[in-house]
């Protein structure tokens, strides 16, 4: 009897046990599961804020993102999301680090993800832009012509108006600087100008391919710029979005002739 009650207890000592793992575990992956779906939400979100300009709400959103999702999926795109909303509202060193860092965070955590040569590229463009900013040489108003004093009056109404979200009007007062100084400065400031205005993502006439023609003018027009290293990493950019864009479309008529 004594050892009938022994085993019996023992048994039941094991099923307790064994129940608290099953528990444990359970519930472990109930939290990862809901913290990943927190994640996406806070994601979804994020996006249609950012699809509508309403920078704030969106940083706040992706930043949500990242805390529920840290190391895992979605992560990759969270962090990839936050260098980009640190770029684009980025007019000080501090904010294009940030950007930065998000980008290298990227490629570390992720190494396999499909972002990290587009983080890589970013990287390299935001990195060109501060060694170009501390280098850029002030011009004194004695070494400025009265034609590029009213070239900088017209490049500074287009910065004026791309923040109003004019971004057509912006476009003309940058091409009129791009047409008075066809081949020295500030021609090329306005050509760079005019081809970041067709990768913005707020102009509802965005249209990468003509931001990449815009580079190319550039490059070729003004070799010896400070603004032509940007503007091949802004083609290497831009083309590979364009690329990937290609496949997805692939992807998708492929799709259909399956279903057919």
């Amino acid at each position: 009897m004594g050892r009938q009650r022994t085993w019996k207890w023992k048994y039941l000592h094991f099923c307790i046990t064994a129940l608290i793992i099953i528990a444990n575990v359970g519930c472990s992956t109930f939290s990862s599961v809901e913290r990943r779906w927190k994640a996406e939400n806070y994601l979804s979100q994020g996006k249609h804020y950012l699809d509508d300009g309403r920078l704030e709400e969106s940083l706040l959103m992706h930043e949500k993102a990242l805390s529920m999702a840290g190391s895992k999926k979605p992560g990759d795109t969270i962090l990839y999301n936050l260098g980009l909303l640190h770029a684009r509202s980025g007019v000080t060193t501090i904010e294009y680090s940030k950007a930065v860092s998000y980008f290298k965070r990227l490629v570390v955590e992720f190494p396999t993800s499909r972002l990290v040569e587009r983080a890589k590229i970013w990287i390299a463009v935001l990195e060109s832009m501060e060694r170009n900013r501390r280098g850029y040489p002030e011009i004194s108003p004695q070494q400025t012509s009265t034609g590029q004093i009213e070239a900088r009056r017209f490049m500074e109404r287009g910065r004026q108006l791309v923040n109003m979200g004019n971004f057509k009007q912006a476009f003309e007062e940058n091409r009129k600087v791009a047409e008075l100084f066809p081949a020295v400065p500030p021609g090329d400031e306005a050509l760079f100008n005019m081809a970041l205005m067709y990768a913005h993502h707020r102009n509802p006439e965005k249209d990468y391919k003509h931001s990449i023609e815009y580079f190319n003018i550039l490059i070729a027009r003004f070799p010896e710029s400070p603004f032509r290293e940007q503007a091949e990493i802004w083609v290497d950019v831009l083309e590979a979005i364009e690329k990937s864009k290609q496949v997805d479309i692939e992807i998708e008529l492929k799709r259909k002739e399956l279903i057919q």
